[in-house]
């Protein structure tokens, strides 16, 4: 039996899991993963199915260099950063299956808030709520004095960490709460910079209440494959309280 070979694109969590996955298939295959970190899941999975574990920055020379030493017959991205990065791109130009991973411009849907924002707007999506995105800082700690309740972003995504919402209630808190408002401005600003890779620094909605859920599809560009929706549970503690940080899970 011919072995099919796959390259795994990330070494987090959700890349263990599909390495996981993958390695009980019925064809046997291969499994390879290009990482800018060693994980030991993944690592163990790689070695028993007689893959190779590539250390290389995730992005289009990384792929290369990847595929050169794997020649792999389908490659499977997980995280963000590489579809940011154009790694879907190059591996469709090298004429290779490529799974979870989409071009770099369908890629700043997830990439950009505000160009995510102003695509609903356009088009009028479901979903539509009031915003308005920053390039200038001193524009934004200025807006968002006056703002009353309002959710603060980053402009970029940033691994699902950074958003604050601020529910202005009690009048006799508004500049404590103006405060710690013009603190999450430039803390989030700050995160964006960091990236350089788009324009918007900060964008400022209203808030709003609800159950956070996700559902993903599986596409070929001309049908779709729904899955269960899954409900987000992003803060870090109990009841809903502590900051979002990115990959806390869901049921």
């Amino acid at each position: 039996m011919i072995r099919s070979k796959v390259l795994i694109v990330g070494d987090g969590a959700r890349e263990h899991a599909l390495a996981a996955r993958l390695s009980l298939s019925v064809h046997e295959p291969r499994i390879s993963a290009l990482v800018m970190h060693e994980n030991p899941g993944i690592k163990r999975i790689v070695e028993k199915t007689g893959g190779e574990l590539i250390k290389s920055r995730l992005d289009p020379n990384g792929l290369i260099n990847a595929v050169d030493r794997v020649n792999p017959d389908i490659v499977v991205i997980g995280p963000e950063e590489p579809q940011f990065a154009g790694v879907a791109d190059k591996a469709i130009e090298l004429g290779i299956p490529t799974f979870g991973g989409v071009p770099k411009l369908l890629a700043m849907i997830e990439q950009s808030k505000a160009f995510a924002r102003t695509l609903m707007w356009k088009y009028r999506i479901p979903g539509r709520i009031a915003f308005r995105a920053f390039r200038d800082i001193n524009e934004a700690l200025q807006y968002v004095s006056s703002a009353g309740s309002v959710a603060i972003k980053p402009a970029r995504q940033s691994g699902g960490k950074g958003v604050r919402v601020f529910w202005d209630r009690q009048a006799y808190l508004r500049d404590s709460l103006n405060k710690a408002k013009a603190t999450q401005v430039i803390t989030a600003s700050s995160d964006v910079k960091a990236y350089g890779d788009i324009d918007d620094l900060i964008v400022i909605e209203e808030a709003v209440t609800g159950v956070e859920y996700t559902v993903q599809v599986i596409t070929d560009g001309k049908s779709i494959i729904a899955l269960p929706p899954i409900q987000d549970h992003p803060h870090v503690f109990d009841y809903d309280v502590g900051p979002e940080c990115g990959g806390m899970g869901g049921p």
